[in-house]
């Protein structure tokens, strides 16, 4: 436990003691903390939603900002453990949906910024047309209804971004406000400059192996801890960028007739697992990539894709 930080069951007397009462304090204790010093991190707005079996639920405004948010728990975790008591907590989950308005006000002066990133008010004006239109219905017809509405956030935000000039973040890879270096949740994270050098040399070279990838970024004497955890992260990243990039490119070929999708899918299979070109090749791209995703493509499979 922090220093300075009393636990819940510290505060509760010995006699008379009910865990009801103890979880309602600690859910008051954590819900405080993120309203205090985690809310004004992010542009979406968010609350505690519910603590069970040790998981906390935060439920957010804007569907990407959740999927964007649930990338970095482990760290958005630890930083709010700055803030209060955390003893029993074992994980935190993002939610898009559910209450994030506090009735009472807090202490703090809400935060404004000159770089928010577009809510769902906004997104809900834009209309998608041309690319955008077909690469969301392309998009859709592979994914439950359920999914559409985040998918539509998704591709207008990068709409949004486009129209503005935005850059992108260099280590996830989505749009961001001009100001900014890092979206809001890669910031979070450690060793970001490192991180940011080890997706780039992947996004270049996807058949690096780990070892490179450590030289050439700099890891080498962090701890290892850290190290596996960066690695794993930069092909997480490197891999879903690149194979994100074939599925913008969709089935149109070049003008020698070769399909532009077919590369960047190996790549990004090859960034993202640390497997030879050969490797992926022998197991075929439909052990890696949903066969919907290849058909649509135009490539019947992976081993039959291969040129």
């Amino acid at each position: 436990m922090k220093k300075g930080f009393k636990s819940i069951g510290d505060v509760l007397e010995s006699k008379g003691r009910r865990s009801g009462l103890s979880r309602s304090m600690g859910l008051a204790s954590i819900a405080m903390a993120w309203e205090e010093h985690m809310r004004g991190m992010f542009a979406a707005g968010s609350a505690v939603n519910s603590i069970t079996d040790g998981v906390i639920r935060i439920s957010v405004d804007e569907p990407v900002w959740a999927q964007q948010m649930s990338m970095l728990g482990k760290e958005i975790l630890e930083e709010l453990g700055k803030h209060c008591d955390l003893s029993g907590i074992k994980d935190i989950r993002f939610m898009s949906f559910g209450n994030t308005v506090r009735s009472r006000p807090t202490r703090t002066k809400s935060l404004r910024r000159q770089d928010e990133w577009p809510v769902t008010k906004e997104l809900n004006a834009v209309s998608l047309s041309g690319e955008d239109l077909a690469r969301f219905e392309r998009m859709a017809r592979r994914l439950p209804k359920e999914l559409h509405k985040v998918l539509e956030l998704h591709v207008k935000t990068e709409a949004i971004a486009r129209l503005k000039d935005s850059k992108a973040c260099p280590i996830c890879g989505i749009g961001l406000p001009t100001k900014s270096r890092y979206c809001q949740v890669c910031a979070l994270r450690k060793e970001k400059a490192r991180t940011e050098t080890a997706v780039s040399f992947l996004m270049e070279s996807p058949l690096s192996s780990d070892a490179d990838l450590i030289e050439v970024s700099g890891l080498a004497g962090l701890e290892e801890e850290l190290v596996l955890d960066i690695v794993a992260f930069a092909r997480r990243m490197a891999g879903k960028r690149l194979i994100g990039e074939a599925v913008r490119e969709g089935p149109a070929t070049g003008a020698d007739g070769e399909n532009k999708a077919w590369p960047l899918l190996v790549a990004g299979v090859c960034a993202s697992t640390g497997e030879t070109y050969d490797a992926v090749m022998s197991q075929g791209l439909e052990n890696y990539v949903p066969e919907g995703i290849l058909e649509e493509l135009g490539l019947i499979g992976g081993k039959k894709a291969e040129r």
